[in-house]
């Protein structure tokens, strides 16, 4: 475990355990505190993640209907030339 500079570690045997047990105390908030950082963080990558993923699927999306639409267009335009070549 990290024992901060300015505070007594709980590893430290030589303190009185009044000290020792303030030192466990202020560690363990330190690591509540670092535990709700890194929750919050986890919750705010995760919701990236989704928008992310959501804004992907949005562009797949438009790109296939747009790919759709161009191969619609390209069906249509041999359907035309072959009813032209098939009348010359």
């Amino acid at each position: 475990m990290q024992a901060f500079p300015h505070q007594l570690s709980f590893h430290d045997k030589s303190a009185i355990p009044a000290d020792r047990e303030a030192a466990l105390l202020t560690e363990i908030k330190d690591w509540q505190q670092k535990w709700r950082d890194e929750c919050r963080m986890r919750e705010k990558v995760s919701a990236e993640f989704i928008a992310a993923q959501k804004h992907w699927e949005l562009s797949n999306e438009e790109l296939r209907l747009k790919h759709d639409n161009e191969l619609s267009l390209l069906r249509q335009q041999v359907y035309i030339l072959e009813a032209k070549v098939s009348y010359v």
